[in-house]
Order: structure tokens, then C-alpha cells, then sequence
């Protein structure tokens, strides 16, 4: 749907398997290290050559920008072309990128058991709940980008002016604690009662 949508845009649009037909099963694997590689690298490089060649035979003209854009898994090719072609994308967007998979393996274990403590079990959070907490988020940020689309689209803003916040409050929090433990050390040279804090 995505390449569809970027050919409509006027875009010439490539993509690919990576090397196999193989879902999220790890047996593709086996025996295969040149599937390994293609999935872990080289993919995306050939297929973004081919289609950069392809397009000067059919146009008769080089294209004028390459961008790479992917998300999850996408985001950290997006990352590997970054770090080792540099020079083959005029623009690189890597959303969410799924790279350090080691702690991503455990951060899901992690998640599932405590979002679903007992398989089989009803969730830690409904289904009612979820929604819940999805419609205030949207309620609270969705408009922040300038555009009200049940989308966020720049969560930077929200997380900015949050911290910002927290910040502000923490800051305060320390003052009005020093200033109590000021009061404690006063009163202590004075001979009286340390004050409650």
C-alpha cells in the first residue's frame, strides 16, 4: 500500500523481500548465510542501485533525490545504510529503529509477562482501557502538530513541554528543600528545636 501510495506521489519506488520468504521463523536461517547477509545489509543497497539504473534507462535521466525510509526492523536497515552507504540516500528516516535486539528480545518478554501475567489469562489492561488511555493521549497531543488526524505526529512537542514541566516542579521541589534543611541547620545554631520537615 506505502509503495503504492509513493508511485501516486509521483516517486520512482522500489522494494523487496530482502532475500527470503520467511515471516518472523528464524528456519530461513539455517544453512543460509547469504540469506543472513542480504537481510541484515545488502537488500536494500542492491535494490536501491537497481532502481536508481532502472529508472535512468527508462526516464533517461538519473533521479534527482533517494530517500530510504523504514520503521521497526525498516529502522534499523535505515540505520545500517546510514552507517555504511552514506552516500547512496539524499535523506534517511529511521522510525523505531529495532536494533540492540538482545534487550528488544527481553523488553518484550518483559512486557508480555506483565501485561498478561497468566497465558491464557485476561490482560493486565482491557481492551476498554487501552482505548481509554489511546483517545486521552489523543484528546491531550493529537492537535499539537496543527492538525487534528488521530494521529502524533511530532511527540517531540508533547515530550518537550512535559519535562519541561517536571522539571520546573523538580527544580522547585529542590529549592523548597534546601530551604527547609537551611531552616533545620538555623534553628540548630540557635540552640531551638529543629523544625518538622
Amino acid at each position: 500500500a506505502r509503495l503504492a501510495q509513493d508511485i501516486g506521489d509521483g516517486f520512482v519506488t522500489a522494494g523487496s523481500n530482502m532475500g527470503h520468504d520467511g515471516g518472523e521463523a528464524a528456519s530461513w536461517t539455517l544453512g543460509h548465510p547469504e540469506k543472513v547477509k542480504d537481510w541484515g545489509l545488502r537488500a536494500h543497497y542492491f535494490v536501491a542501485t537497481a532502481a536508481k539504473t532502472l529508472s535512468v534507462a527508462f526516464y533517461d535521466k538519473p533521479v534527482a533525490h533517494s530517500y530510504f525510509e523504514g520503521c521497526s526492523n525498516g529502522g534499523r536497515q535505515a540505520m545500517m545504510m546510514a552507517q555504511n552507504y552514506p552516500e547512496l540516500f539524499d535523506g534517511i528516516v529511521a522510525g523505531a529503529p529495532s536494533m540492540f535486539y538482545p534487550d528488544i528480545l527481553f523488553w518484550l518478554l518483559w512486557t508480555g509477562k506483565t501485561l498478561t501475567p497468566v497465558f491464557g489469562q485476561p490482560a493486565a489492561l482491557s481492551v476498554d482501557k487501552r482505548n481509554a488511555i489511546t483517545a486521552r493521549v489523543l484528546q491531550k497531543c493529537d492537535a499539537i502538530d496543527g492538525l487534528v488526524d488521530g494521529q502524533i505526529t511530532n511527540p517531540r512537542v508533547q515530550v518537550r513541554h512535559r519535562h519541561a514541566r517536571s522539571f520546573r516542579r523538580e527544580r522547585s521541589h529542590r529549592a523548597g528543600a534546601r530551604d527547609r534543611q537551611g531552616d533545620v541547620r538555623r534553628h540548630d545554631e540557635r540552640g531551638h528545636r529543629p523544625a518538622t520537615l
